[in-house]
């Protein structure tokens, strides 16, 4: 017969269950920051022209049962090929000009090649926050 004392599991599991409020709200707190940090980045990234550009960043938190979500967008119609690049023989940008660029198959304003929020939010900046937040939960725990 094998026996398992469950004892110390059973005391894990009640102080997950006691400090979930508590995680939730360091975890939505911590992310809420993570978003709007950047967000900043992005508008700060961004290629400036008229500055109409760089200005129509919007922030948006939704939240639905158990998922929060943090949402930068901009929705000027050009935005999309300032962040993906234009491809080449086709508009906007048919072939690259004084303000534009070739690279990696795809034409892209000079100020911005490669686009903006791929820079910003890269997967060192996912990992390094999902490290920042597992420590502290790991200090709750």
């Amino acid at each position: 017969m094998i026996k398992i004392d469950t004892k110390e599991l059973n005391r894990f599991t009640m102080t997950i269950k006691a400090s979930s409020p508590k995680i939730q709200k360091i975890s939505k707190t911590m992310f809420k920051k993570f978003v709007i940090d950047n967000h900043r980045k992005i508008q700060k990234e961004s290629p400036e022209d008229t500055g109409h550009f760089r200005a129509s960043w919007e922030l948006d938190f939704k939240e639905s049962g158990d998922t929060f979500r943090g949402e930068v967008t901009n929705p000027l119609p050009y935005a999309s090929v300032i962040e993906f690049g234009s491809t080449p023989g086709k508009k906007p940008w048919p072939s690259p000009g004084p303000k534009t660029v070739l690279a990696s198959g795809k034409i892209y304003s000079s100020q911005a090649v490669g686009g903006v929020v791929s820079k910003v939010v890269t997967d060192k900046n996912i990992e390094d926050f999902m490290q920042t937040l597992g420590g502290i939960l790991r200090e709750i725990l």
